[in-house]
């Protein structure tokens, strides 16, 4: 886990040292990021036997159509356990979306709203048990450009899925989640003047 953290860090902090240059978006770029954070599941009233709190660990990849508007996709992964007493396992949650990524100013400090649909699925050894379906995100966060070559991102989203409850009903759950990540940025056009 140290381990992680510290590649995790590393990934995050090293733009910051790559000489400065136009720090903001720019039409026309890609940029990847590699995140991790955690997925909260709201189980009290439920009864759902899922852990409330997992790691994710992913990546979020974008073109930037213009400065202001990006098409997104993501992958993120999730291990979890049920939390059933009788026969715990656990499960690996694989989240795919894409998404629009509406970009709110035009300087290295850029906040971000985010909306779209993806598809959850159980890669556990037990794959007809847990949530497996379309889901639908909505959030937001902000990015720090400090270079050219990129900064650091914090996303907040809610996913919300349904699960099946004992096999006789579905549920809806709201799970929100919390991403720090690192950005790289490539190619694009030169950015517009601010002034």
């Amino acid at each position: 886990m140290r381990a992680t953290i510290a590649v995790f860090l590393g990934l995050t902090l090293f733009p910051l040292f790559i000489p400065r240059g136009e720090c903001q978006v720019r039409a026309k770029s890609l940029q990847l990021s590699p995140s991790f954070g955690i997925l909260w599941t709201d189980v009290s009233q439920e009864g759902l036997d899922l852990d409330a709190r997992s790691a994710l660990l992913g990546a979020y990849g974008s073109y930037n159509i213009t400065d202001m508007i990006a098409a997104e996709g993501s992958f993120h992964w999730s291990p979890t356990r049920d939390q059933d007493i009788r026969s715990p396992r656990e499960l690996n949650l694989g989240l795919f979306d894409g998404a629009a990524v509406i970009h709110l100013t035009r300087t290295g400090f850029v906040p971000f709203v985010r909306g779209g649909v993806g598809f959850i699925k159980n890669f556990s050894e037990v794959a007809d048990e847990g949530p497996s379906d379309i889901y639908y995100t909505f959030g937001g966060g902000v990015k720090v450009l400090s270079s050219e070559a990129g900064g650091f991102r914090l996303d907040l989203r809610d996913i919300v899925f349904t699960a099946s409850q004992g096999g006789t009903s579905d549920i809806t759950l709201h799970n929100l989640a919390a991403t720090a990540s690192a950005v790289f940025q490539f190619g694009g056009l030169p950015p517009k003047d601010t002034d």
